[in-house]
């Protein structure tokens, strides 16, 4: 046999193994429910999402999300004039904002320009915020999070992992 028959010997032969092993992984795929896979996907995102938060949100939100002060769960200004970063579990109000606000709040920072939550999206990825938001709504009872789900509709994102 000559080197180019060799050549495409062995291409057909990859080729075919390829095919094969796609096969298997489509079949694989196939008999593993969706919703499972989500719910896998969701327990990650919880767990990845609560070292984000520890590193990065609870020095101001409180390490149960319980926020900087239990008398103002919701946050607002103190006599100074400095703002009381609000609970974020569900003694707070976060769950009424769209899935979107509350990633623009993470990634942006406060409207608000005297505010001392600055954004974090020059620090953290898009799937580190989501994270984090996932891991904040796993805090929620699931009355709330049904409200949250019902009251906050948000417009379908392109982005990987907060379409849930």
């Amino acid at each position: 046999m000559n080197p180019k028959e060799e050549h495409e010997k062995r291409y057909r032969r990859i080729a075919q193994w390829s095919v094969v092993i796609a096969l298997g992984l489509a079949v694989t795929m196939i008999g593993i429910p969706a919703s499972k896979m989500r719910s896998n996907n969701r327990g990650r995102m919880i767990e990845r999402g609560a070292g984000l938060y520890a590193e990065n949100c609870a020095k101001c939100h409180g390490d149960k999300a319980q926020g900087q002060d239990a008398a103002n769960p919701q946050g607002g200004k103190q006599p100074d004039g400095s703002y009381v970063a609000p609970a974020l579990n569900e003694a707070g109000a976060a769950w009424y904002r769209t899935n979107r606000q509350l990633y623009d709040s993470v990634a942006k920072g406060s409207l608000d320009q005297n505010s001392t939550m600055k954004g974090f999206g020059e620090k953290l990825t898009e799937n580190d915020i989501t994270s984090i938001l996932v891991f904040v709504q796993s805090l929620w009872p699931a009355d709330l999070m049904k409200q949250h789900n019902a009251a906050a509709v948000d417009q379908p994102r392109t982005g990987e992992g907060f379409n849930f």
